[in-house]
């Protein structure tokens, strides 16, 4: 502008004209208040007055990127390093510039640029970092962000990226460090600590997370996702009551929220809160049946569904659901796995089984001798681990079971998936299904040829990514195969492994375990959320008819205790008659404990497992009612299988007779033990090596079918 239209727009306004030096002050202003749309107005009326000033330009390309203008942004800034504007926060920001643009080998190159101006430089080391994360180069970005960190060793940011990039790299201690150190810099960066605790699951140490969750909650008390994962938290560190208060906090905030509803109702039923809990059944499987309409995965989780009712419809609807989300979720992974060249096969079948269980936990204690059981001359055997390890004497014997142990916990969707397919694994077994740390994302990539779910998940998955499920006759009949969307699979006897564990030498005496000496000692030590109003009122009905009796529980929280006694009391049974059997740190010891009891009471809608084995084992009797759906009629199964079928019952009153007349009558409970004592040593329940055996004649069945190029189909196992 010439001294003449200066003179003309005083003239004009009345105020003098601004110059270029003014307005680039003004504009830095809005820039630095976040207000780039105004702070690039006035950039370029700064620069209609000083086209060429480097400042100038490059601020302006600086506002354009974060107006994501990108072809302005690289211009500008182009423009002020050609004018010699050759500072390290100019190459920084060039290079941010050309990253959003797609144009990752020169925003490299730019980055490294700045940093050879200035060594020490964060931003440029952090941003590096992300770029060479996204390109999947992690060691090199965590060594990026390493640097950062020298210089600006209290920055949140750079620590998120930092665990991110170790998360990504399988290392998820490092990676839980680095999301700790996020949190704590910065109590309220969710990300961070929904990252944190979820590793911390993984490793089995959600308590080391509950320190931050109640520092963000502080801060910021109604954020429903981190109020929800702190609920989990707590959930997986069994205080439940801790778990329904935090939950009543989302509710009242969110009264429909369906996650919380669904969560609210369990922790109602691991206290035994029966009245509550029946209003909130009624309420979560009203959402789930309108959201199974919709199309959509509801959120009552498979696992708790099939504790609560029967129905094998509801079951498959509820199971397929969300078994399609994990498809949906999966899908784009799917085409994105490279092809993996044919492996030269040794003329064996390559088995590889897939749990978060290989540790101390009923499915660890059930499988932990059958690995190093199969026949090492047809078949390789791989355990992939899912879940945390414990140190626990069942991981160590599966891990020495196996041929090669893979630790998956902390890997990706794709990156487990292809591992499984580069060990050229022909049979996948899943001993998770729809539970708790499942990997059925894994499973959803088909990285196996043959797809089986097995043990940990007593149903179907409802998935069509699944070939095949393993059973019997008696927990999955041919008829209820309508039920499943795999075929079925009928091992003779009985579908479950086990792995019998030594009984301590030395048995407590009744009155350690607050048993009387002379009273009958019924027992059920199944988990707590099993307990159901229905078939306690029938164990109520058997203490009243046998009054010198007692029910042994497992222990249970102080809150279920007392819901437990009050029930007892209301159905005219003394409080005092509920016994409960304090946690035990050594199974062996729990067992020889167990054989105090006189006679074992399954429950109803989903029975004991594990705890139905272990109760065989130590030599006590129980009593089962087969029920309507898989998880009801493991008892039965096990009974049939060892040689007992008598102490099935199929009906309420058969089931409260049968229980009051063995213990009335001392003889025939003693020829019932009698007998289960000597069918222990001879039934092939017990027997892990011939179960192995039929087993191997099922996937050797299966892999059949596949070279054959047949579909899966449904048949039974023939024992030799």
């Amino acid at each position: 502008m010439n001294r003449r239209e200066r003179r003309k727009q005083r003239s004009e306004t009345g105020m003098a004209p601004a110059t270029p030096e003014a307005l680039f002050r003004a504009a830095f202003e809005h820039h630095r208040a976040g207000r780039p749309k105004e702070a690039r107005a006035l950039y370029a009326r700064a620069l209609a007055g000083q086209p060429d000033n480097p400042e100038l330009l490059h601020m302006a390309g600086v506002a354009a990127y974060e107006e994501d203008d990108l072809d302005a942004a690289l211009r500008l800034i182009g423009k002020a390093l050609e004018r010699g504007l050759r500072r390290p926060e100019v190459h920084n920001n060039l290079a941010n510039a050309l990253q959003k643009s797609g144009r990752a080998a020169e925003a490299e190159a730019a980055f490294r640029e700045a940093l050879n101006l200035a060594p020490g430089y964060a931003d440029a080391h952090y941003n590096l970092g992300n770029l060479l994360k996204e390109a999947g180069r992690l060691e090199e970005a965590i060594e990026e962000y390493e640097r950062a960190l020298r210089t600006q060793p209290n920055d949140a940011q750079i620590f998120h990226s930092l665990g991110l990039a170790y998360q990504a790299m399988g290392l998820p201690e490092k990676a839980a460090g680095a999301f700790r150190r996020t949190v704590e810099i910065k109590p309220d960066h969710e990300a961070a600590l929904l990252g944190f605790a979820r590793l911390l699951r993984l490793l089995g140490q959600p308590r080391d997370a509950v320190g931050c969750f109640r520092r963000f909650i502080a801060l910021i008390p109604t954020n429903l996702r981190v109020l929800m994962g702190f609920a989990e938290v707590l959930e997986l560190m069994g205080k439940r009551e801790e778990t329904l208060e935090v939950l009543r906090t989302v509710l009242a905030i969110e009264p429909s929220h369906p996650q919380a509803n669904c969560g609210y109702l369990k922790m109602l039923e691991q206290i035994c809160a029966w009245e509550e809990a029946g209003q909130y059944r009624r309420l979560v499987r009203q959402a789930a049946l309108e959201t199974l309409e919709r199309g959509e995965s509801p959120a009552e989780e498979s696992f708790d569904a099939m504790g609560r009712d029967m129905d094998p419809i509801y079951l498959l609807r509820n199971a397929r659901a969300h078994s399609q989300s994990v498809v949906a979720a999966t899908n784009a992974l799917r085409e994105s796995l490279p092809a993996v060249a044919t492996r030269p096969g040794d003329g064996r079948i390559t088995l590889g089984y897939l749990s978060s269980d290989f540790r101390n936990h009923p499915v660890g204690h059930l499988v932990s001798g059958l690995f190093s059981r199969h026949d090492r001359n047809r078949f390789r055997v791989i355990a992939y681990s899912a879940g945390p390890d414990d140190g626990s004497a069942y991981r160590h014997r599966v891990e020495s079971g196996c041929d090669a142990f893979v630790d998956l916990v902390a890997a990706g969707t794709a990156a487990a998936a292809q591992r499984i397919r580069e060990d050229g694994v022909d049979i996948l077994i899943d001993l998770n299904g729809l539970t708790t740390r499942n990997r059925l994302d894994v499973l959803a990539l088909k990285p196996a040829a043959v797809q089986v779910g097995y043990l940990g998940y007593p149903g179907t998955t409802g998935a069509d990514f699944m070939d095949y499920v393993i059973g019997d006759s008696v927990v999955a009949p041919m008829e209820h195969a309508r039920f499943f969307a795999e075929k079925l699979v009928h091992l003779p006897g009985c579908y479950m492994v086990t792995s019998p564990h030594p009984l301590s030498e030395e048995r407590p005496a009744r009155r350690e375990c607050g048993l009387p000496d002379d009273a009958v000692a019924f027992c059920s030590f199944c988990r707590n959320e099993k307990i159901e109003p229905i078939m306690f009122r029938v164990w109520m009905d058997i203490l009243r008819r046998v009054p010198n009796s007692v029910l042994w529980l497992a222990d249970v929280s102080p809150t279920g205790k007392e819901n437990l006694r009050r029930h007892a009391e209301a159905l005219g049974v003394a409080a005092t008659r509920l016994v409960f059997a304090a946690r035990l740190a050594a199974k062996e010891d729990h067992l020889a404990r167990s054989g105090l009891a006189d006679l074992a009471l399954d429950t109803r809608i989903f029975g004991g497992h594990t705890t139905t084995s272990d109760m065989l084992w130590a030599g006590v009797p129980v009593i089962s009612l087969l029920g309507g759906h898989f998880a009801s009629r493991v008892g039965a199964s096990l009974l049939k299988a060892i040689g007992l079928e008598q102490l099935v019952t199929h009906s309420l009153d058969d089931y409260r007779e049968l229980a009051v007349r063995l213990a009335r009558d001392r003889g025939e409970l003693a020829e019932v033990r009698r007998l289960l004592n000597e069918n222990r040593e001879r039934s092939p329940l017990f027997d892990t090596v011939r179960f192995a055996r039929n087993l191997e004649r099922g996937f050797e069945q299966m892999w059949a079918r596949h070279r054959a190029g047949l579909e899966p189909a449904s048949f039974a196992v023939v024992e030799d």
